[in-house]
């Protein structure tokens, strides 16, 4: 019966020694979802600012609402929320940034990236905050768009990550 008892309680020890090395790793373990796109942008000579001969609007916006993040799991400590593009076909005069429109909803507080911020193909900290919050909006922006660039499809993938 004691055999039983120590074996237990070796178990008991065990397991609370993984707890205390495993916890701290599961609990940095904050979580990110984005969910809209701008897609359909289409820039024709309707977009010329004066008329035939005239240069392109060289500045376009998305919606203010453009894009929500939820951020999760964050148990109350700080993060960084990183943002990168991944291009597929794009061209490198023109200029995409984004901008957090909002604090979104939830007990966290959010600071910086209210001004636009170019977005580059490496991770750039975005913003910064506590604790979870949702429905963190995001507007996008292109600039330097002219008529030298030559006509295609051009696209290019955002990625948001948080970190502890």
């Amino acid at each position: 019966m004691k055999k039983n008892s120590l074996y237990l309680s070796a178990i008991f020890l065990l397991s609370a020694i993984f707890l205390i090395f495993i916890l701290p790793t599961l609990a940095s373990a904050s979580d990110i979802t984005s969910t809209g796109d701008w897609t359909g942008l289409i820039i024709t000579s309707g977009n010329l600012s004066a008329g035939i001969g005239s240069p392109l609007t060289a500045t376009y916006e998305s919606t203010a609402t453009q894009i929500t993040l939820d951020i999760t799991n964050t148990l109350g400590n700080p993060y960084d929320v990183l943002i990168k593009r991944t291009d597929t076909n794009w061209h490198t005069a023109v200029i995409l940034s984004a901008r957090r429109t909002d604090v979104g909803i939830g007990p966290g507080t959010v600071s910086g990236g209210l001004a636009y911020q170019a977005i580059d193909t490496v991770d750039a900290v975005f913003f910064s905050g506590t604790n979870d919050n949702s429905t963190i909006h995001v507007q996008l922006q292109l600039t330097d768009v002219t008529v030298q660039i030559p006509p295609d499809i051009y696209s290019t993938t955002i990625t948001f990550t948080v970190t502890p």
